[in-house]
């Protein structure tokens, strides 16, 4: 799940010119999504760490293993059908669960209805 945040930052680095060969780095770029996010530094920063271990994004690494710059993945780019099929799959796995919710609520205002009703 993306959270207010991280989807504000993958919308902002899909309006980019080539969504797929663009590279933000850690020092000037995370200022400037931050400020198109109305958020801080440090936590556009947390939300790039959490989108980097959901696939949605990579990093790039110096030859140290230092994390220098980040870019979309595939999930990053096509990240409203990722999110469509996400739900798709909780309805699909929790249908039983919305069946038997009806049921209850039909149960309930038959009750209801039958409580109120007036003999004769």
């Amino acid at each position: 799940m993306l959270d207010k945040l991280s989807k504000k930052i993958i919308q902002h680095m899909n309006t980019a010119e080539s969504p797929s060969d663009t590279y933000y780095d850690f020092m000037d770029d995370l200022d400037e999504i931050a400020e198109n996010t109305h958020s801080d530094s440090e936590s556009v920063r947390a939300a790039v760490r959490y989108l980097e271990e959901q696939g949605y994004i990579k990093y790039s690494y110096t030859q140290n293993g230092i994390a220098f710059q980040f870019y979309l993945d595939h999930k990053g780019l096509h990240w409203k059908y990722f999110r469509r099929k996400e739900i798709l799959d909780y309805i699909a796995e929790k249908w039983p669960d919305f069946i038997a919710v009806a049921i209850s609520m039909v149960s309930l205002l038959i009750s209801i209805a039958s409580l109120t009703k007036e003999p004769g």
